[in-house]
This record gives structure tokens, sequence and C-alpha cells, in this order.
């Protein structure tokens, strides 16, 4: 698979503004998840990150399966739900 440049771009940290720094969508499906963590999908343009607050927020690609919860907006959540 050919790198894109958004995967050689930092990624900011979605803690910071809750919203995806690829096209600025302020909804997300949250998919597998275990503690503090979650991974995330863009509802907007799909792309996938590591969520952890209050570490910084990382590029993942794995399977759009694991994404069945309606999309929610990040500010939002909590890890309870």
């Amino acid at each position: 698979m050919a790198l894109r440049k958004k995967d050689l771009m930092p990624t900011p940290d979605l803690l910071t503004d809750a919203t995806c720094p690829d096209c600025r969508g302020e909804h997300f499906v949250i998919g597998p998840r275990g503690g503090l963590a979650a991974n995330v999908r863009c509802a907007g343009c799909g792309s996938k990150f590591w969520y952890c607050p209050p570490f910084p927020s990382e590029r993942i690609d794995n399977a759009d399966s694991f994404y069945t919860q309606p999309p929610i907006r990040l500010r939002d959540w909590q890890v309870s739900d």
C-alpha cells in the first residue's frame, strides 16, 4: 500500500479540538475499546484513530466491521458509555 501525504503528517490531538484532522468533522463512530482507550472512525471521511485521553491520538487501520455504533461527538462521549 502506498503512503499518502496525510499518512506522513503528524496527527493533531483529537482531545484538543475533538474534530477530524482530515475533514474537520465532529462526529465519530466508536469501535473496539478497552480501559480508557477506544478506536474511533470519523463519520464524515472514514479516517480511523486510536483515542485515549490524555494521550495524543494516533492513526490506525482496522476493519470497518468493528464500527457498528451510531456516530457521536467525541466531546460528548463518556468512557462509561
